[in-house]
């Protein structure tokens, strides 16, 4: 009779055993490096957001506005004044006259991601700040440069990072797992 080769049982459960553990020790790493990717890409949107409203002043000659909305979560910028449209081809846009109003861009966060602090640094140096800029509102100048403030981003897992706005040149920097005491 001829004897066919197969798997013991012992030799089963021992490589089921083994699959557990590699289990265990890859499923909570992976849940790990999936929350921080989530919270980074969380803070490089809130960032690119502040980024975007320092161009549009840029570029639109006016001032720019990002506030914080805790109600929706979002970011929310506004540019002042009415800019040009350049939608139009030059040849067609009459000299100057087209003109289109002040536009406001709503950026929601993700639900396990939030703004723990949101600072403006208008009016800290005793200057008031300007009517349409309140103590929570960043404002960006025509020529690129801003009032300076600071915004603290938590995830539900415990990472925090900064973002910090520099008054002088409207540069925005990103530190993530810094050390802020909420």
């Amino acid at each position: 009779m001829r004897r066919t080769h197969a798997f013991t049982i012992v030799e089963l459960i021992t490589i089921i055993v083994i699959m557990m553990v590699v289990a265990s020790i890859t499923v909570p790493a992976w849940s790990r490096f999936h929350d921080r990717v989530v919270f980074e890409r969380a803070v490089a949107r809130v960032a690119a957001e502040v980024n975007a409203a320092r161009e549009s002043a840029l570029r639109e000659g006016a001032d720019a506005f990002v506030r914080y909305d805790p109600q929706g979560n979002a970011i929310v910028v506004t540019t002042s004044g009415d800019v040009e449209d350049t939608d139009a081809p030059v040849a067609l846009q009459e000299r100057g006259e087209v003109r289109r109003p002040a536009g406001e861009r709503t950026t929601g966060l993700l639900d396990d991601v939030a703004i723990a602090e949101f600072t403006s640094y208008a009016g800290l140096d005793g200057t008031p700040p300007s009517a349409s800029a309140g103590q929570d509102t960043i404002r960006f100048h025509d020529d690129g440069s801003s009032d300076g403030g600071e915004i603290v981003v938590v995830s539900a897992t415990g990472r925090v990072a900064r973002i910090a706005v520099l008054p002088s040149t409207g540069r925005v920097i990103v530190e993530e797992n810094s050390d802020v005491e909420l």
